[in-house]
């Protein structure tokens, strides 16, 4: 069944830049009324021109609303929430967006980095989660989308902060799809690839050496080529794993699918693949591995002395 996107009410946290405006510019074209969450004042007023713009450009009715909150903060989340139920009226799509990246080697990063990590990108996503959910179960309608990470599908050199993080987001996703089972309330979950956004940026700027040049055969994807294939991917109505552009993460994402819902006319392509990738992470992961031992003796020069 297809979800129509038309005055529907959507709420998206970390709205005012990246994945984020984008969406809400895909559900502004769509008709939506969009409210955006963000800590940024600043950047939320920047934001709602933008969309009122893209509203008018449009010719489309959506009502913008921004409110700005720490998703950190639980009471700040469930008042911005209730702001834009009154303001709008009750949350039909969720959009759990917010999140950063800090990269860096395991053995130089504080506890005070995971411990942010954690609070931002998974228990973010629980607070806001909470604001909504009761509501929507009452209601018997509505839809809870997670956006994750690639790092959610793998994990390696100077991601073992933020991957952890985001594959808490997908087993937290996972374990809701399956709870809301029998009521009206439908889950979802993106994998994003490496998308220009000003956090990339800023994350771009501190990468270990191996972490980029891990990362250098992908091609950093425009937001909002991301935020069309999730949005399409929401509109088809019944998918949990959200579509994205880049080809090769879709066949890993669909290798690595878990006990999910799958589409009976892709069981046999996914039945090949399943065949077929286990060559492929053999490979892969070799030139990870490789990458990490060839600037060993550098990332742990502060534990080995050479002779």
């Amino acid at each position: 069944m297809t979800l129509n996107l038309s005055g529907q009410h959507v709420v998206i946290t970390g709205g005012s830049e990246g994945i984020g405006l984008a969406l809400a510019e895909e559900f502004v074209k769509a008709g939506s009324n969009v409210t955006i969450i963000s800590r940024a004042s600043t950047k939320l007023a920047a934001a709602e021109l933008i969309l009122n713009e893209a509203a008018l450009k449009h010719k489309s009715n959506s009502f913008i609303f921004t409110q700005p909150a720490d998703v950190t903060n639980l009471f700040q989340v469930q008042e911005a929430v209730k702001a834009a139920v009154d303001e709008i009226g009750p949350v039909d799509i969720l959009i759990c967006n917010a999140g950063s990246s800090t990269p860096g080697y395991f053995h130089e990063q504080g506890i005070e980095v995971f411990e942010q990590m954690m609070r931002l990108n998974y228990l973010g996503v629980v607070h806001t989660v909470k604001a909504v959910y009761e509501d929507m179960i009452k209601r018997n309608t509505g839809h809870i989308c997670f956006i994750s990470s690639t790092m959610a599908l793998m994990g390696f050199t100077g991601y073992s902060a933020y991957a952890a993080s985001k594959y808490a987001v997908r087993g937290f996703a996972e374990c809701l799809r399956n709870e809301v089972q029998g009521s009206g309330v439908k889950v979802s979950i993106a994998f994003p690839p490496d998308t220009i956004t000003p956090g990339f940026d800023v994350e771009n700027r501190v990468k270990p050496i191996e972490t980029s040049e891990i990362s250098e055969g992908s091609k950093p994807f425009p937001a909002e080529q991301v935020a069309r294939y999730i949005v399409k991917g929401l509109e088809s109505g019944n998918s949990f794993h959200l579509p994205n552009p880049d080809f090769g993460l879709r066949i890993h994402a669909a290798a690595t699918k878990g006990i999910v819902p799958r589409n009976i006319f892709l069981l046999l392509p996914e039945m090949l693949i399943g065949l077929i990738a286990p060559i492929i992470h053999f490979f892969y992961a070799s030139f990870m591995d490789k990458i990490a031992t060839k600037h060993a003796s550098r990332r742990f020069s502060k534990f080995w002395n050479p002779s």
